[in-house]
């Protein structure tokens, strides 16, 4: 099948090939948005400042340097505290390729313009924008009764009811997290459907958010099948467009990471690593601690040193992935007692020694990855979004060392009474929209099937999420809230959709056409 390409301005509005919809007019549609956006800014206006983690002053420093590598001459932040979660000097090489270029050298941008606070209003556009996309495509798909703006609007602020507004005011980039995983879905299932204009929007989108995380491309490559199978659901016509733009989102940043490490090498006389959270991750859940235990000393596993450094104390604090990656004390530092070397190769050696160790250990290994995987989608509070000790500490480093971009703390913290309440409210309304969207799906509610694919792509997002982010980081309640709050948003936007669809379309077949 080939795509449409209908001869109008795509970018014009759906009510071009919609039939007009009550309520809508320029002063509606402008109160529909404002309310949007005022729901995802509603954590903003409270704190008065955006939330930050410890580690967005890693990623500032890595912005900055790479400003300074380009030969713009700016001052070069790093050093000491804004080393972005490994406590400071160089840890594993002259570059740290963990952190994304592109976010990184988004946030020094907007700091050396004294603009920084301007990501909370990225972050907000990117969610009404990627909300509008998706709206836009289903209203002129199924001929909807309803406005654009309220099938925008209603939907975000539904989700605002959850982690939303805390993402939007968080200066990390976890809002790219569903950002992919809803272009991945659309573009999954609605490709062939889609305007030129539109398609472009997706995969621009799609692409920046796969640029963003180092989690993202990992995500999409689990969805690429999935991608597959949902486009032959719909016709097996050209069904392979969709999963091989999809396999974009695998592909940009790979080809990213290569130019961002051969113009390392060639400008700076460096080399870039990444940290070994894959290594970490695999000695805290027992399989990597035992195959070490098992085959060390050895000259051929350079993982061994890891090892040895390991032995310096008993403390089993010493084997969570965290400590191993980032602590410093004589006492439980690991990682950061070897040698420069040796860092080196043991994070060169992350993905080599994790296919050795599902060798030899494959059930242990496998059974591991699902249990942190189903830990991982359990953890959806927003507590790692509020500023703690560490961040605190980040930031006056980082005020001390580059005093003109500065950053200041809000009024929120993880020490407020209301944290408690406001989680089990979040909790509840995840339940309940995930009990709507698997319903839904599933076909409850005579929803045609492109949409049920739609929302059942969503949900295997979630779970790439929780796959990724609990097998090879560390399950954590950050990467669990940050794609949580798409469960109310695609909630609302189904029973709108529901509401929506002409009474002859209600059941509608599954077959693009």
């Amino acid at each position: 099948m080939a795509l449409r390409r209908p001869p109008i301005d795509v970018m014009s509005g759906p009510e071009t090939a919609s039939p007009p919809a009550p309520g809508g007019g320029m002063v509606a549609a402008l109160l529909w948005y404002a309310a949007a956006l005022a729901a995802c800014l509603a954590v903003l206006a409270v704190n008065r400042e955006p939330l930050f983690y410890f580690d967005t002053f890693g990623y500032l420093s890595k912005g900055y340097k790479s400003l300074a590598m380009l030969g713009f001459g700016l001052p070069q932040a790093g050093g000491g505290g804004a080393g972005g979660g490994g406590g400071g000097a160089r840890a594993v090489a002259d570059v740290d390729g963990t952190h994304s270029v592109v976010y990184s050298l988004l946030l020094a941008l907007l700091a050396r313009a004294r603009l920084l606070e301007g990501m909370v209003l990225v972050n907000a556009g990117l969610v009404l924008v990627t909300g509008w996309l998706v709206a836009r495509v289903l209203r002129r798909d199924y001929a909807l009764s309803l406005p654009l703006p309220m099938l925008v609007a209603l939907p975000v602020i539904a989700a605002a009811t959850t982690a939303l507004p805390f993402y939007v005011a968080y200066i990390m980039p976890d809002i790219f997290t569903p950002v992919l995983i809803v272009m991945i879905a659309l573009l999954s299932v609605f490709v062939h459907r889609m305007h030129r204009g539109e398609i472009v929007l997706a995969l621009g989108l799609g692409w920046v958010a796969a640029l963003a995380h180092l989690s993202h491309p990992g995500i999409a490559l689990l969805m690429v099948p999935l991608s597959a199978l949902a486009a032959l659901l719909v016709s097996r016509r050209r069904w392979w467009v969709a999963p091989l733009l999809v396999a974009s989102f695998v592909a940009v940043p790979l080809a990213e990471k290569e130019a961002f490490k051969v113009s390392v090498e060639t400008v700076s006389r460096a080399e870039v690593s990444y940290k070994p959270f894959l290594t970490a991750r695999l000695i805290q859940d027992g399989p990597g601690f035992d195959y070490l235990a098992a085959h060390c000393p050895d000259p051929a596993i350079a993982t061994c040193a890891l090892w040895r450094a390991l032995q310096g104390s008993d403390d089993p604090y010493r084997l969570t992935a965290s400590h191993i990656i980032f602590e410093r004390s004589a006492q439980l530092g690991s990682f950061l007692h070897m040698t420069p070397e040796e860092q080196r190769r043991v994070s060169a050696e992350q993905f080599d020694f994790f296919f050795k160790v599902l060798a030899d250990r494959p059930f242990a290994t496998t059974l591991a990855f699902i249990r942190n995987a189903l830990l991982q989608a359990r953890m959806v509070e927003i507590d790692m979004t509020l500023p703690g000790k560490g961040t605190r500490e980040k930031m006056a480093d980082w005020n001390q060392m580059v005093p003109e971009s500065p950053v200041a703390l809000g009024r929120l913290s993880p020490e407020g009474a209301w944290q408690g309440g406001l989680e089990r409210l979040h909790l509840a309304v995840y339940g309940l929209s995930a009990l709507l969207l698997v319903g839904g799906a599933l076909g409850i509610g005579g929803l045609p099937v492109p949409v049920r694919l739609l929302l059942a792509l969503v949900l295997a997002g979630i779970l790439a999420n929780a796959l990724v982010c609990g097998g090879v980081s560390q399950p954590a309640t950050r990467y669990g809230a940050r794609v949580a709050w798409l469960l109310p948003q695609f909630a609302a936007l189904m029973l709108l959709v529901r509401l929506g669809l002409p009474a002859g379309r209600r059941r509608a077949a599954g077959t693009a056409g």
